[in-house]
């Protein structure tokens, strides 16, 4: 027989004579005899000996174990988390009622919990109405206990003195990439299942949230610039909070800096909201940035800000285990975890983009009965390295990419942010095979130099880079291929700087995303780098590598001039009342004057939804294009609808 010991505590201590055995969590007593203790973790066993009290404990053995005491409550008290700072803990004089049922294990119990939170500046009061806080001492030895238990409660609940959430108006307010965007959808699903209302106007919001991003220094300014113009508003009583990497980086100054915000809460800690929220309401500050390796959001359907949207992005996974030095994301949204598949094939629209920060990881491992797919099952592509452990068995990226284009023929699907280095040739065939599957790919490169390359520890060089978009390029001749560079890097040198010039050259990306490099606290580079490129060496090499992006991204695009497209119309264009914006199967943007089409039996405009057959016109660098439709006669503005089974 074995007795497991479910520890709440970080550790139990047994003392027994002159034996002091501590318990850690996992462990198991095995068996427990006059002589001896055997321990097991499911690694091992190891046997304890203790020598008892002649004749075993008496009652002057209690009575004087008591008087001495511990001398500290427990550790779990007494050692913070390390996202709470002891003003967290304070009560702040805040009004406490106890009611206690049940034995004089109870009555003894409830006084362990007075002297806690009186430590802690709590007031008790004897009237339950009056109360900040109720606490009930409850007992269940039998079920009438619990049900009186379940009658107070009910009570408690109707009583007038409760803080409401119904009806509070909440303003979303989103920074940063797909992510962050995705992030809030789900915050809006878990707040509007508690009643919170949406406004568009910050002025008339009880509630203000803001998503952040922590890549670039930029970002987080922007952020304090916007909270000091909500703390200078006329709504003294609106109650802010900061969500997102940012909340996890610089949780502590966000509270202390004039009283900047109320409300911290970093990406795994959505499902909090509510309660910290009910905190605020308080007249107190409430912080959760811990962060998790299992939350996934899975079972929560994100309330998207455009319902009548015919694209979703989807999350897969969180979290990144890459550690890059320059990037701060493993530090803000912690260990890769993906979703159960079954969780992300449900979610159907016309368009989805896959989201995840290394979204080619992806692995799920939710059931023990799914076995190890792909070829290679590390799934690194040649040449490849990885600094972590790869993750073996269970469902890899290709059988998520391959699930998902069979939900439905016509739902296009695009996925994002990969590391090349996940790029397996099964996903490559995969991609070629599905027509479904955009041929679109994003490979992020960072840096032309194996020098840089190396510093930022991307886990491949130039050569096995190019290697790969050799085999992308021979495999799928029409795919698109986008990109991100980092300007101005540690140590990077003007031949570094040149050999990444050169290698956007050869390879002539649709589109690129070019940064300069800034330095952000607790990464990599932090600790062992020095941000040696001065300021306006690194805006040139910036604006240098815009410049050859733009003049490569020309030619590519201008030889789509003349060329047959299917376009998914999204929106309506912000350019033109007159004119809709949608997506090339290569991710240019087309736009395009609206007209009547004949689809289907029906003649209307086009809408979102629509997959419409064009020719290309004009592609200037941005990977905007301006279409025409059809190439009969002179009148380009009739169009025909492309043959769409459900007429859009």
């Amino acid at each position: 027989m074995s007795l497991r010991v479910r520890c709440i505590l970080k550790c139990v201590n047994l003392t027994k004579g002159n034996c002091d055995l501590r318990i850690t969590p996992g462990h198991h007593i095995r068996h427990f005899s006059s002589s001896s203790i055997i321990l097991s973790n499911g690694e091992g066993s190891s046997r304890v000996r203790s020598k008892l009290l002649p004749g075993g404990p008496d009652l002057k053995y209690f009575i004087t174990a008591a008087k001495n005491g511990q001398s500290k409550i427990i550790p779990s008290v007494t050692e913070s988390d390390t996202y709470l700072s002891k003003e967290d803990y304070s009560g702040e004089n805040r009004k406490v009622k106890f009611i206690t049922y049940g034995c004089q294990m109870n009555v003894n119990d409830m006084e362990t919990v007075r002297s806690i939170l009186f430590a802690n500046k709590y007031l008790e009061v004897d009237d339950e109405r009056k109360a900040d806080v109720v606490l009930l001492m409850t007992c269940s030895i039998r079920e009438g206990a619990e049900e009186k238990v379940w009658r107070v409660l009910k009570k408690l609940r109707r009583s007038a003195n409760k803080q409401q959430t119904v009806g509070v108006l909440v303003k979303f307010i989103t920074y940063g990439c797909q992510m962050n965007v995705n992030d809030m959808e789900t915050v809006r699903s878990i707040l509007f299942a508690n009643k919170y209302l949406e406004v568009d106007d910050e002025r008339k919001a009880d509630v203000v949230l803001l998503m952040t991003c922590s890549i670039r220094e930029g970002a987080e300014e922007k952020v304090w610039r916007v909270l000091k113009k909500l703390r200078r508003s006329a709504n003294k009583q609106q109650t802010v909070g900061v969500l997102g990497c940012m909340a996890e980086r610089v949780r502590h100054k966000l509270l202390q800096e004039a009283n900047a915000v109320d409300v911290v809460a970093g990406p795994d800690s959505y499902r909090d909201l509510p309660r910290l929220l009910a905190v605020t309401r308080t007249g107190r500050s409430a912080i959760n940035v811990q962060l998790s390796l299992e939350e996934t959001y899975a079972d929560v359907t994100p309330v998207r800000l455009d319902p009548m949207a015919k694209s979703a992005f989807v999350s897969i996974m969180r979290g990144c285990d890459n550690m890059c030095t320059y990037c701060i994301v493993p530090f803000t949204r912690g260990r890769e975890r993906s979703r159960p598949l079954r969780s992300i094939v449900d979610e159907g629209y016309k368009q989805v983009v896959l989201l995840g920060q290394n979204v080619n990881s992806y692995r799920d491992t939710s059931e023990a009965t799914y076995v190890s797919c792909g070829i290679d099952d590390s799934g690194l592509a040649p040449g490849f390295k990885t600094v972590y452990k790869p993750k073996k068995g269970g469902l890899n990226f290709a059988t998520l990419l391959e699930r998902v284009s069979d939900v439905d023929p016509e739902m296009r699907i695009r996925f994002t942010s990969p590391h090349p280095k996940d790029f397996s040739f099964q996903v490559i065939e995969l991609i070629k095979e599905r027509t479904n599957i955009c041929k679109q790919i994003h490979l992020p490169a960072q840096s032309g130099s194996n020098t840089v390359l190396e510093a930022m520890g991307r886990g491949y060089t130039r050569e096995s880079y190019l290697a790969l978009v050799d085999q992308i390029r021979q495999l799928i001749p029409e795919v698109s291929l986008t990109s991100d560079f980092i300007a101005g890097f540690c140590g990077e040198t003007e031949r570094d700087h040149q050999q990444t010039l050169d290698l956007i050259r050869r390879v002539r990306y649709s589109f690129c995303y070019v940064f300069p490099y800034s330095m952000r606290e607790k990464t990599r580079a932090s600790y062992h780098l020095k941000d040696d490129v001065p300021i306006e060496v690194k805006r040139r090499r910036h604006e240098e590598l815009a410049q050859v992006f733009r003049g490569e991204a020309l030619k590519t695009n201008a030889a789509l001039v003349g060329s047959k497209q299917l376009v998914l119309i999204e929106s309506r264009s912000k350019r033109s009342a007159t004119a809709v914006a949608g997506r090339a199967d290569g991710g240019a943007k087309v736009i395009l004057e609206n007209c009547e089409v004949d689809g289907c039996g029906e003649v209307r405009e086009l809408r979102p939804g629509d997959y419409v057959a064009v020719e290309s016109d004009f592609h200037p660098a941005y990977a905007i294009a301006v279409c025409k439709l059809g190439v009969e006669g002179e009148n380009d503005r009739l169009c025909r609808l492309d043959l769409n089974k459900n007429g859009g």
